[in-house]
């Protein structure tokens, strides 16, 4: 059990987790780092709906921020959750790349 603002869960808190870094490495690919020091291969065409449809347009995908431990788009009118980031992402071996 750990409490947090006051309400208390049930569970063991777990680190929160967070993008550090993230680079432009091919068409609506990111070579993402997190805060355990892991890198993945994100592929953003896994991003669906009209909310990520300006990722479309090369110039807007590429010019993204990691902020608050969040990638985003389009001065932050676009962004995806590290947790997604990290499930939809694919390990990466910097010895092999």
């Amino acid at each position: 059990m750990y409490i947090v603002n006051g309400i208390a869960y049930a569970d063991t808190q777990k680190e929160s987790l967070e993008i550090t870094g993230a680079k432009y490495v091919a068409d609506k690919m990111l070579l993402v780092k997190f805060n355990s020091g892991e890198e993945r291969l994100f592929d953003a065409t896994k991003l669906k709906g009209s909310a990520f449809d300006i990722l479309n347009n090369p110039e807007v995908f590429r010019n993204f921020c990691v902020e608050h431990g969040v990638i985003t788009w389009d001065n932050g009118n676009v962004d995806v959750s590290p947790e997604y980031v990290y499930e939809e992402s694919y390990k990466y071996n910097a010895e092999y790349a």
